[in-house]
């Protein structure tokens, strides 16, 4: 299996007394839910990039079943189905898998298949957002993803722009309202968390790495923006002096409360 940082990144690290928590779950009744992965598989049969699926023939089967591709419905052997494994990318389950590899206990597989990272980093943040321990700045990413990824599905080829911008403003209002209707907010709030999203992805394609601190909090959201309008202008250095500097004020300021407490 291979771990993609990115989509790494949007699942989040779990606090410590989280882990606990889940560590003594999976150590009393194993990993309940199957690790999801986005398939790279290959039929040798038909050819076809695609998810392969489970089938228990019988209940007193001795193994987790037969895989078959869904395409074409060709059995993998033991070899084809090592080979599906090792090629496919966590998108969810990351924690439960770390866990269980510690702890030497087996899991379950689920593969799903997208055509591309933009299809599987839309279905991760869908699935993020159906869960209650979100955090804020999680939350706002996967629902500005979720608009950004519609808005663009929605928009066309871009062929003869200037007569369609109009129409592109008014697909980007039902959208926005029509995600706003779905998980309770403005749609300010949807627009907004689209810029948020748009600029997270800018300054993560241009310095690998700060996704995490800019979900987690760590970095301001105004200070996200702004970096990634640096960096999309070209400006690297200036994005990186803008998200260092705040960095450095985050931890003074961690540091005089320290000192002030004692």
């Amino acid at each position: 299996m291979r771990h993609d940082a990115e989509f790494k990144a949007m699942l989040g690290a779990l606090s410590p007394v989280e882990i606990d928590a889940l560590k003594s779950s999976i150590e009393d009744d194993g990993v309940r839910e199957p690790i999801t992965l986005w398939s790279q598989y290959e039929c040798k049969e038909c050819g076809e990039v695609s998810a392969i699926h489970q089938l228990v023939r019988h209940k007193h089967q001795s193994d987790y079943g037969v895989w078959y591709c869904s395409n074409c419905g060709h059995e993998l052997d033991d070899d084809e189905f090592a080979s599906a494994l090792a090629g496919a990318v966590v998108v969810d389950g990351y924690n439960r898998l770390r866990i269980a590899e510690e702890l030497g206990i087996d899991v379950q597989y689920r593969f799903v298949y997208f055509e591309d990272r933009a299809e599987a980093k839309k279905w991760i943040a869908q699935n993020q957002l159906g869960r209650r321990n979100l955090s804020p700045g999680k939350a706002s990413y996967c629902m500005g993803l979720i608009y950004n990824n519609t808005k663009q599905e929605q928009g066309g080829t871009g062929a003869n722009q200037h007569v369609q911008s109009g129409q592109n403003v008014h697909s980007a209002m039902k959208t926005s309202q029509a995600i706003a209707e779905e998980f309770g907010v403005s749609e300010k709030t949807v627009r907004r968390d689209g810029q948020f999203a748009e600029s997270v992805d800018t300054l993560e394609a241009a310095i690998p790495g700060t996704m995490e601190d800019a979900l987690s909090g760590k970095i301001p959201r105004a200070k996200i923006v702004e970096a990634a309008k640096q960096a999309k202008s070209g400006n690297i250095e200036a994005a990186r002096s803008t998200i260092s500097k705040e960095e450095s004020d985050r931890r003074m300021k961690a540091m005089r409360e320290d000192m002030a407490a004692q």
